[in-house]
């Protein structure tokens, strides 16, 4: 939108191999919180789940598909991420 900056934060987060790398981004992505604006982070999350993306053959018609059935969770409404209250990306999947 141009009434935001849509990158209002980077998450990143680390694994001895893909599959801890993901699961960790997905109980990351479920542990973060923002408040007062709608995020990507059903989306997110609906497209690490998917089978094509575990399996490293998600296209991108996949991703519009998997976007457009996301399902539409109050994210928005969520507590602000802090230092205090942002989960560590480096902890145990």
């Amino acid at each position: 939108s141009q009434y935001y900056d849509n990158l209002v934060g980077k998450l990143i987060v680390w694994g001895k191999d893909r599959d801890t790398a993901i699961a960790r981004m997905l109980r990351s992505l479920r542990e973060f919180r923002i408040d007062g604006i709608k995020t990507t982070i059903p989306v997110d999350i609906a497209i690490l789940e998917h089978p094509d993306f575990a399996a490293a053959t998600l296209l991108a018609v996949t991703i519009t598909a998997t976007a457009n059935a996301a399902p539409k969770r109050a994210s928005a409404r969520r507590r602000c991420c802090s230092p205090a209250t942002t989960p560590r990306s480096n902890a145990g999947a």
